[in-house]
Formats: structure tokens, sequence, C-alpha cells
């Protein structure tokens, strides 16, 4: 742990002579300087200011190793049972080229001290809130307090780390690598009274072309501990994916906490990862109701929002519709074709959780129309929520120009953080 000392010691000087260069826009490497913390991102392959060279490439080379022992050990363990090497093949291949660039990082996150010292330390940190890392494994070095990750069962606990000691997450890499065996771990900082607070956080990541499908393998192991329950790897994740295309996947629905920079404002409307609250949507939805002079219409087993923002008759809501068959388009210029606006499609809105409901709309009605609608009947902010159809994000779409038809699932997912 010398290395990584001496690393923390580096960049503590660097810090306090501000000699790190900002990296401009775009860069996936340097210094990039959010309100509330610093973060220096560096990468075997990217250049590095002289005075960190030395002590950045032992860094990362220790910890590089390190991590790829952890990946082993977990392979080996009874509840994955696979080839040793296997999960580590989804890292780069040491030594990289003349030419490559590290797909894993090698991150200093400085947090500024608060400007209120009575701040209670209960309060997450500005840009650390809850999160979880894209990559295989994330290693964290710190010597001060704050630092918590989220249990099985949804309580926060904290990770105190003695003399010597680093802290282990997996991550979203992982997860889909073994199926849910490993799952996630959401983690974040709490607010601290006293000092700045500085971290040195390893993130083992798989090369972009990199393909994961271990089905083979997990078909033979024996499960694993989840809580007080055993389970075998979740077949949704099985399919076969590149890291790519996952990575592209995290990105579309995670915003950085090491990146964004509206994080404070952003960070107010933070949903929850557990279950959504829908205990306000019906009285909230009666209220709003009522401020507007009108009760929400009823035909049929169905009833629309008295919504302001919702056109009258645009979309209509089933508390439980049955399954309904694909319909047909009519044919461009055929006489079916001009009733297209009279004309409503029925289908299903899932959100994160598995919960759904069907919605009745007409074809021009904006996605985000939906969106808005499926929010507050879900007791949330539409903010909250990114709707997906076919893994493609469709909010600036209308139902037509997303090409959803009758039976078709509009996919509600969670706004979440990520590193």
């Amino acid at each position: 742990m010398d290395t990584l000392k001496e690393l923390q010691d580096d960049f503590c000087t660097c810090f306090a002579n501000q000699s790190l260069p900002v990296a401009p826009p775009g860069a996936d490497a340097g210094l990039f300087v959010l309100p509330h913390k610093q973060v220096y991102d560096a990468r075997p392959g990217r250049a590095l200011p002289a005075a960190l060279a030395s002590s950045v490439g032992q860094g990362f080379a220790t910890l590089d190793m390190l991590a790829r022992l952890i990946l082993t050990a977990l392979a080996q363990s009874p509840q994955i049972n696979m080839p040793a090497s296997l999960l580590a093949t989804l890292a780069d291949d040491m030594p990289l080229t003349n030419d490559a660039i590290s797909s894993s990082v090698l991150s200093v996150l400085r947090y500024v001290k608060p400007s209120t010292p009575s701040t209670p330390s209960s309060i997450v940190t500005p840009g650390g809130q809850e999160h979880v890392d894209k990559g295989l494994l994330t290693i964290v070095y710190d010597d001060l307090p704050g630092l918590q990750v989220q249990s099985s069962t949804g309580e926060w606990q904290d990770v105190t780390l003695g003399k010597g000691q680093i802290a282990v997450f997996a991550g979203y890499t992982l997860e889909r690598a073994t199926c849910g065996l490993i799952p996630r771990a959401l983690h974040r900082v709490r607010t601290l009274q006293s000092s700045e607070r500085m971290s040195l956080c390893f993130k083992l990541r798989g090369r972009p072309s990199a393909m994961i499908d271990f089905r083979q393998e997990l078909n033979n192991t024996t499960g694993g501990w989840k809580g007080a329950d055993w389970i075998v790897y979740n077949p949704q994740l099985a399919a076969p994916i590149r890291v790519a295309d996952l990575m592209a996947e995290f990105d579309a629905v995670h915003s950085s906490v090491n990146r964004d920079l509206d994080h404070a404002a952003a960070a107010a409307q933070q949903p929850s990862f557990g279950q959504p609250d829908i205990s306000q949507a019906a009285t909230g939805s009666a209220r709003r109701a009522n401020s507007l002079g009108k009760r929400p219409r009823v035909a049929q087993g169905q009833h629309t929002v008295g919504d302001e923002d919702l056109r009258d008759r645009d979309v209509i809501f089933a508390k439980a519709m049955p399954e309904v068959q694909a319909e047909i388009k009519p044919e461009p210029g055929s006489p079916a074709a001009h009733a297209t606006e009279d004309r409503k499609i029925k289908f299903r809105v899932r959100g994160q959780d598995g919960a759904d409901m069907w919605f009745l709309a007409r074809p021009s009605t904006k996605i985000d129309t939906i969106t808005a609608a499926f929010a507050r009947k879900r007791g949330m902010q539409p903010s909250q929520l990114i709707p997906f159809f076919q893994t493609e994000r469709v909010e600036r779409f209308s139902l037509e120009e997303a090409g959803i038809q009758g039976g078709d699932v509009l996919d509600m997912l969670l706004h979440q953080y990520g590193d």
C-alpha cells in the first residue's frame, strides 16, 4: 500500500499547486472540475504530467494486477464456478500495444470541504449521490470516513477502511457477466464536516470489443446468496452482448457523477432504486382533477387523467385491459389512412420494477406526454423516467414516429447515476 500512499500524496501536492491542466470537452482523461469536487482520470496511453508519470504508472499496474486477481478468485468461488481466468478475459490484454488506450481508468476524486461546518454528516455529498460503477470492479483506497454501500436489504452501511485496507465494489459489467449472481454495488459518499476528502478509485473495465456470453459456464453454477435467498443466474441477463453495446446501454440511463454538472439540482429528483412510491398517485390525480373543475372521465372501465398538460381524450388509462393484437397500419394514400387521427392504439407501458398499465392513445400523441401521465400515476416526476422502445430512447417522438403499434410495450426506465 506504500505505492498507493505515495500516489495519493503526489496528487495532494498537484491539487494544492493547481498544476493539473483541465481536460478539454469530450476528453476521456485529465482533470474535470465540478462544483463540489475535482476528478482526475488517468489512463495508460494518454499523456500525464511529468510529476505524476512514475507514481501513476506504478499505482495503475499494482491495482490492475490486484483487480484481476480478485476477478480470478470470484470466478473460482463455489457460487460462480467458472474457469479461473474467464472473467478477466473481458479486460484489456496486457501489456497494451503502443497505440492502445486503456479501457480501465485510475480516478482521483477530491471532494471540496463543506462551506458550512454544521452540515449533518448524514447528508449525501453533492456529486457523491448513490450510484453504480459501469465496469467490472472498482477498488477504492481512502483514509477518511464517509463512504457507504447499500446492503441487500436496502440499508446503508458505512465502509470504514483501516490502514492498508481497500474496498472492492462490483460493477454493472460484472453483474451482466455473471447474470446477476454478483450484483452491482450501489454506493455513495456522505458529507464530511471537518476536512476535504481524497479517494483513489481504480476501475477495471471491459474492452469495448469483448463479448459477454457465459451462459454455458453459468448453467453449471450452484447459485449464490442474495439476502436470505439462494438464487441461480438471471436468464434475463444471459443474452450475449458486446461490452461496447452494454456501455451504451448504461450511458443511456445513467448520468455521470464525475462528469455532469447538474448533480445538485438532479439529486433532489433522484428516484429510489427500490419500488416507486405510488401511494399518493390516486389522491394526487383526484386533487388535480378537482383543481381543474372536472372529474376524470370513465368509459368501459377506462379513465383519462384530468391534467392540464394532456389534450382532451389524448390518453386513456386502464387499470386492467385484456391483451390486444397488434394493429395493422393502413396503406399510405388509402381511405383508411385519412382516419389515422381518429383511431387509437392500445399499448402497454412497463415500469422498471415490472409493474405496468395499458394506455389507449392516438398515434400522434407525443411520448413525453405518455411519460408525464405514467409518472403521475406512479407518484413520480417525469424527469425521473426515460422512455425506451426496442432498446432506443424515444422521448422526442410521437407514438407513430417511434413505430409503436397495438400490443407493443413501451419501457419506462429510471434515470440513475453512474461513474
